[in-house]
């Protein structure tokens, strides 16, 4: 699972480990992810035990994500919304958001499934496909999304919601992670994901 964030703060790669671990054995970038010896080093450290593969990408310099993409040939990435200043190696913001797009496509064109925030301007052109998900934390047009959220003894609890059928889901997180609650929707959505794929089999 290749996972997008602007900011190399991890808190969504956090997110998904928190949620997931206790179901798969989860294997995630401990490293920084601002070169690609360092995703080589950590993709040596998988196992056959491990189910999950979690890793970071960020666009230290052009053509960065587009070529850690086809390395890792993901079979799915979470894709967090641009926003504010795009990183200073990049001369335009438009040359930014040409090599941000390349992994929601390279996931696509291999069959994998992208998970894009709904109003996210740059994804547009990718949610017409069957493959791509949608979250978010206000807007109810969305596949998952959030209802409340409510914190308590060190704990925050998110009520997300699945648009299909309206199932509700309940995830609770450390306190810490209050303020990111459309991760906290997305990595919900990544599981219940993975949870339909792996009864399918």
């Amino acid at each position: 699972i290749a996972i997008e964030e602007k900011i190399d703060r991890r808190i969504l790669r956090n997110i998904l480990f928190e949620v997931l671990s206790p179901s798969y054995n989860v294997h995630k970038n401990v490293l920084s992810v601002d070169n690609r010896i360092n995703t080589l080093a950590t993709i040596q450290q998988l196992t056959p035990e491990h189910d999950i593969y979690l890793q970071n990408i960020r666009g230290s310099y052009p053509g960065y994500i587009s070529k850690s993409a086809e390395m890792l040939s993901p079979d799915m990435a979470v894709i967090t919304p641009v926003s504010g200043n795009f990183p200073a190696a990049y001369d335009t913001k438009q040359a930014y958001a040409k090599d941000y797009e390349s992994l929601a496509k390279k996931t696509l064109d291999a069959e994998g499934i992208i998970f894009v925030d709904i109003d996210d301007p740059l994804m547009q052109k990718f949610l017409s496909s069957e493959n791509a998900v949608t979250y978010s934390k206000k807007n109810n047009n969305a596949d998952y999304y959030l209802r409340s959220q409510n914190t308590a003894d060190g704990f925050v609890e998110f009520t997300v919601v699945r648009k299909s059928d309206e199932q509700e889901f309940v995830q609770r997180l450390p306190e810490v992670y209050q303020k990111s609650p459309s991760y906290a929707v997305a990595a919900v959505a990544v599981a219940d994901n993975l949870k339909q794929a792996t009864s399918e089999k």
